[in-house]
Formats: C-alpha cells, sequence, structure tokens
C-alpha cells in the first residue's frame, strides 16, 4: 500500500513537473512572440514619425523661401514708396492687386502634377508652424515603454523647431528701413559705433596693411554688389593731379595714397586697374615698385604692401602711435590748428590702437602740455568717450576757446588820450570809440579804408606852437623850428640847395609884373590857420629820415607849388 502510494506520488510529481515545463515554454514562446509584434508597432512607429518630420521640414524650407522672396520684394518695394504710382511694374501691380506672384508661389509635388498654390495679397500674409498629428497609439507606447529600456524611444521624438518671427507688411517695411539707423542714449546718430558689426573678410594681408593704411579698400568691398563699385566698367578713366606723383619715399605717400584711392572709386575704375594705373605715376624710389608690379601682376593689396615696403626701407613708415607720440606744436602754428593736426594722426590709428589706454595717455598729455585751456573743460570727459569721438571733442572745444579774444575785444574799456595822434571824433564824443556789437570788425569786411591809422588828421584850431606862433600844430611838429638838436632846422639849408636861380628869376619877374593883384586872388587864412597833420605813426616816419633823404624825395614841382603860395601868402600879408 506503502509503495503503490509512493509510484502515484511520483507519477503525479512527473506530470506536474512536465505541465511546469510545457508552461514555461509557453510562455516564452507568448513573450517571444509578443516582442516580435512590438518590434512591428516600434517599426511602424518609427516610419510614421520619420514621415512626419520628413514633412515637416519640407514645409519649414518652404516657409524659409517664401520669406526670402517676400523680404526681396519688401527691399525693392521700400526703394519704390515716393514713386508715382504709375511708374510701378507689373510685378509690384500684381502685388498690390492680390494676383498671383510668381515670386510668392511654392513649388508643389511633382508626382502629384498639381499646380502650385499661390499666396494670397501681400497685407495678408500670415505664415503659421506646421503642427504634428498626435497619433492613436501614444498612450500604447507609453504602456509599452516599462518593458524596454527608456531610451528606445528617443529617435522617435520629433524635433521642436522654433518658427521664425514674421512680421506683416507694415513692420517688415519699418524693420528694414531702420536697420542701418544706429542711435546713442540720447537719440543722436552715433557715427563712432556700429550696432552691429558689417561681415567683412579680411585676409592676414590686408589686416597688415590696415595697420599703416586705415583706409585701405579691400577686394571684399569692390566685390560687394551694393559697393561703391557696382557701375565700374572698363571704359572708365581716371585722371591724377601732378602733385600726387609717388616720387620721393616721405611721410605723405600715404595720403597721397588716399587722394588716388579715391579719386579712382569716384571714377568708378574697375578694381583689377587700380595697381597698373597707380604705377604710371612712380617714379625715382619707386622705380623698383612699379616693375614689380607689371612682371607680377600684383593686385592692389600687393602693390599697396610693395609701397609700405619702400617707406619702411627709407626710414619713412614710423608707427603710427609713435608720430602721434612726436607730435609738437611748429612756431606760428594756432591752437585750432594744432587740435586739427592732433585729430588726424588720431583717426590715422588701426582700430586696435585707436580704442586702447596707450592712445588715450598720448592723448591727455598732449592736452595737457599744448592746449591746457582745452583740457580745463573736456578732462572730465577724457575717461568716458572713446578716443575718436574724443578727438573730435578736441577740435569743437578748440575752436570755442579760440573766441575768447573776441569777446575780450568787445568788451575792452577805452581810455581818453590827448595825444597827437587821437582823432578829434574821440576827443568831441569818446563813446563812440566803443565798438557796436552788431558790427564787429572780425564779422564784417572794411569797405572805406579812409579811416585807416595812417589817414587820420583832424584840425585844430586851440592848438598854438610856441616856437612859431602859429595855430594848427604842436612845438614837436613846427616845420619852422626843429627841436631835436642833432638833427638841422628845416629852413637852414640853402635855398640855393632847394631852387635853382632860374625859379628864383621867374618869381622875381612874376612878382614884378603884378602877379596875384590882376588876379582876383584871396589868400585863404582859414587854409593856413587849419593845418591838418597825420597820427604820430606818420610824423614818426617822417621824422626819421635825415633832410638830405627828405630833399631827395621830394618831387620839384610840389616844392616850387608851395614856394610860390608861401611867398603869395607873405605877400599879401605884406
Amino acid at each position: 500500500m506503502v509503495g503503490k502510494t509512493n509510484l502515484e506520488l511520483e507519477s503525479a510529481l512527473n506530470k506536474a513537473i512536465t505541465k511546469q515545463e510545457k508552461f514555461q515554454a509557453d510562455m516564452i514562446a507568448d513573450q517571444k512572440q509578443t516582442k516580435e509584434e512590438f518590434m512591428k508597432i516600434t517599426n511602424r512607429l518609427e516610419e510614421r514619425f520619420e514621415s512626419q518630420r520628413e514633412n515637416s521640414d519640407k514645409m519649414t524650407s518652404e516657409i524659409l523661401s517664401q520669406l526670402k522672396n517676400l523680404s526681396t520684394t519688401l527691399t525693392t518695394l521700400s526703394a519704390k514708396v515716393d514713386a508715382p504710382k504709375n511708374l510701378f511694374s507689373t510685378q509690384d501691380a500684381r502685388i498690390f492687386s492680390g494676383k498671383p506672384n510668381p515670386l510668392l508661389l511654392t513649388a508643389g509635388s511633382s508626382n502629384s502634377g498639381k499646380a502650385a498654390r499661390s499666396e494670397p495679397a501681400l497685407k495678408s500674409v500670415k505664415f503659421e508652424p506646421p503642427k504634428v498629428e498626435q497619433l492613436p497609439s501614444s498612450s500604447q507606447a507609453a504602456s509599452i515603454s516599462s518593458l524596454t529600456s527608456p531610451n528606445s524611444f528617443q529617435s522617435f521624438r520629433p524635433k521642436n523647431k522654433t518658427p521664425p518671427t514674421i512680421y506683416s507688411s507694415q513692420e517688415s517695411a519699418a524693420k528694414i528701413s531702420n536697420l542701418n539707423l544706429q542711435e546713442d542714449n540720447y537719440g543722436d546718430f552715433n557715427q563712432y559705433r556700429a550696432q552691429k558689426k558689417p561681415r567683412t573678410h579680411v585676409t592676414d594681408q590686408e589686416k597688415k596693411i590696415r595697420c599703416y593704411f586705415p583706409d585701405f579698400f579691400s577686394r571684399h568691398e569692390a566685390e560687394n554688389p551694393d559697393g561703391p563699385l557696382r557701375e565700374a566698367t572698363r571704359r572708365n578713366r581716371v585722371v591724377f593731379p601732378p602733385d600726387l606723383k609717388l616720387r620721393y619715399a616721405d611721410s605723405t605717400i600715404i595720403e597721397k595714397l588716399y587722394s588716388m584711392q579715391v579719386a579712382m572709386i569716384q571714377s568708378m575704375l574697375p578694381y583689377v586697374a587700380w595697381p597698373v594705373r597707380v604705377s604710371l605715376e612712380m617714379d625715382e624710389d619707386f622705380t623698383s615698385a612699379r616693375r614689380n608690379i607689371k612682371q607680377n601682376s600684383l593686385d592692389w593689396a600687393g602693390t599697396v604692401d610693395v609701397i609700405l615696403t619702400i617707406l619702411l626701407k627709407h626710414n619713412a613708415l614710423g608707427s603710427p602711435l609713435s608720430n602721434l607720440a612726436r607730435l609738437a606744436v611748429t612756431p606760428g602754428e594756432t591752437s585750432l590748428q594744432f587740435s586739427r593736426k592732433l585729430r588726424k594722426l588720431i583717426f590715422a590709428l588701426p582700430s586696435d590702437v585707436l580704442l586702447g589706454e596707450q592712445a588715450r595717455e598720448v592723448i591727455q598729455q598732449h592736452l595737457r602740455q599744448f592746449l591746457p585751456r582745452t583740457w580745463t573743460y573736456i578732462q572730465q570727459h577724457a575717461s568716458s568717450l572713446p578716443n575718436d569721438e574724443l578727438a573730435d571733442k578736441i577740435v569743437q572745444l578748440t575752436e570755442q576757446t579760440s573766441r575768447w579774444s573776441l569777446e575780450d575785444k568787445l568788451y575792452q574799456p577805452v581810455t581818453l588820450s590827448h595825444f597827437p595822434h587821437q582823432t578829434i571824433s574821440s576827443i568831441d564824443s569818446p563813446s563812440t570809440s566803443h565798438h557796436d556789437p552788431l558790427q564787429n570788425e572780425i564779422f564784417t569786411t572794411h569797405q572805406n579804408d579812409t579811416n585807416s591809422q595812417n589817414e587820420q588828421a583832424f584840425i585844430s584850431k586851440s592848438v598854438t606852437c610856441y616856437k612859431c606862433g602859429k595855430q594848427g600844430h604842436y612845438a614837436n611838429n613846427c616845420k619852422l623850428h626843429d627841436s631835436n638838436s642833432s638833427k638841422p632846422p628845416h629852413n637852414s639849408y640853402p635855398k640855393k640847395k632847394r631852387f635853382s636861380n632860374k625859379i628864383r628869376e621867374r618869381y622875381v619877374a612874376l612878382k614884378n609884373r603884378g602877379f596875384g593883384k590882376n588876379q582876383n586872388y584871396k589868400p585863404n587864412h582859414q587854409t593856413r590857420k587849419d593845418v591838418s597833420f597825420v597820427s604820430a605813426q606818420y610824423n614818426d616816419d617822417v621824422n626819421s629820415k635825415s633832410a638830405v633823404d627828405q630833399l631827395d624825395d621830394d618831387e620839384i614841382d610840389d616844392e616850387i607849388e608851395n614856394f610860390l603860395e608861401e611867398c603869395l601868402i607873405d605877400d599879401n600879408d605884406e
């Protein structure tokens, strides 16, 4: 009984083990089948996500191309805002009328063969970002993710791309028109700093050249379709003045080179023709450079590099900062001229050196030493302003301080003087000698110069000479008695030296005939008494000559006329 029971238990146990193994096998098969189905679902989801992503990228690229075409159209229209309506082109009229425009058409699918859809009118253009549809199996994918690794769905997630900022037509036009207007904090146009740096492609050679020649015109600027050489043709010619020839290596070569560059830009000469045209103006020290340009066909950068090399060999190419440090005042130079020369050297510095602290220290040292009045007003802004803006500020303040002398002249008091060079108008009315603020001698031109210092004369009746007793002059200006003992009197010379015997005989004959008695001659005693004399400066010039020199300078006709007049006056007095 016991043995049967053991056999039954063993058989039952074997059956249970067999069922368990079968269950495990079925379970493994079910798991394998479930995994295969999961892989099919994941592959199906991946394909669907990839197709959605491709459609989204395609729509985004189409939107960006349309936006580019729209911005180009708006740029064209912004230049024609002020033009009459009848001057719009067919394309512009099509845009404003709402008709389809080729620039705003999007390409359709090549397989479908459908026509490309057209965009609406310009004012109603609004782009919307693409929307990704929600998949119905997203919840199922989330439930299955517990059986797999967490990184299995990272490749299936769609890329979240932020759509570009889109403006309406009016906002886009305002954005384009205000793109190049850079303003500072005070609302004034800032000509020193740009808000956005332009994209320029400068080579290492051009960077080296701009250290000594900051205004160098690079190839990138020449090839710019909107640059100054956009209409350059081979038929254009340029003529340089004779003073721009490059003969001797000195400090003026850089300025001549800049003048040539400006002349070639204004003449629209092609950029490739610049080296050969400049080489025709070379001679003496630059003969080797001219041959090198022709033999090696150098471009404009290579030509300028050769010129700078020759200047360096002749010790004529100093460092721009060294030239600024060696600046000094030349004799006879005004403060305004020095400030302009200082500004010229500051702007000749390269851009990296111009904004450096070394240049600022050199500028401040020149201001303290040579322009103290300007430094008094600008020292509070010397550390806050950039060096290029500081250079213009120096010239402006120096120009204002140079007008202080004008204020001193306007309000300078005038004192009365009783010397002979003072005019009678200043004695009678001293107030007339003051300056009229409405008629400033600096801002007006003298149309009548008869009142100059050498021609100012007056008639004095209250002055009496104590030597000769006559009125109209002082004793110092008396012609009959000279107060200077070192010089002989005016009448001490014998008359035979002044007048010949023929003249005296002629005078005696006229006197015996009664000359002057038959004539109704009336001596003008007033003329005799009202003697006019010029200023002291004129008298000093006359008295500085000796009597012999005065006799040599006088004309014989004037002497005879004066002599006869004196004789007639003396005869009538008798």
